[in-house]
């Protein structure tokens, strides 16, 4: 174990997380930056990551982020 890691750092910054009591998980978004040669002439070109929901790995002593089942195509 390499103790905490700050989660936001690197190409995601500004996380939010709210508890949804009707699925009874917590879900996570955040703002995800752009490369600057990408963003052309625009001031904010950054954009908002889909939603996670969280869970904790108690083997792997971590947090896991994985997609809303609701965005799974459906089959």
């Amino acid at each position: 174990f390499s103790g905490p890691i700050i989660m936001d750092q690197g190409s995601s910054y500004a996380s939010k997380d709210f508890w949804d009591s009707k699925r009874e998980r917590r879900i996570s978004f955040s703002w995800a930056r752009l490369q600057p040669s990408a963003q052309g002439n625009q001031v904010n070109g950054d954009v908002q990551t889909l939603a996670k929901e969280v869970t904790y790995h108690p083997v792997l002593r971590q947090l896991l982020f994985t997609p809303l089942e609701e965005l799974a195509p459906e089959q």
